[in-house]
């Protein structure tokens, strides 16, 4: 049983690249996840915005671009 007279609000702060903010429940606080939207290739580039949202901003890595949601690679005779 806690001794605290009141609530603590909720972290609202964005986490690190490549993470966001889970759930806040009644016993702890909102922990840094793993963001999980990108495809084979990428890096992510930026955390979940809005700070609770698993949509982390992502490139491809060098010798390949994005088409849609994927990352393909280059050409022979092309690069990124």
């Amino acid at each position: 049983q806690s001794s605290q007279a009141f609530c603590i609000p909720c972290s609202t702060s964005l986490c690190e690249v490549g993470q966001y903010r889970g759930e806040c429940l009644g016993r702890k606080d909102a922990e840094c996840l793993g963001c999980t939207n990108y495809p084979l290739h990428a890096v992510f580039t930026s955390a979940g915005q809005p700070y609770d949202t698993n949509n982390c901003e992502w490139v491809c890595l060098v010798g390949f671009y994005r088409s849609s949601d994927s990352c393909l690679p280059c050409k022979a005779g092309t690069y990124s």
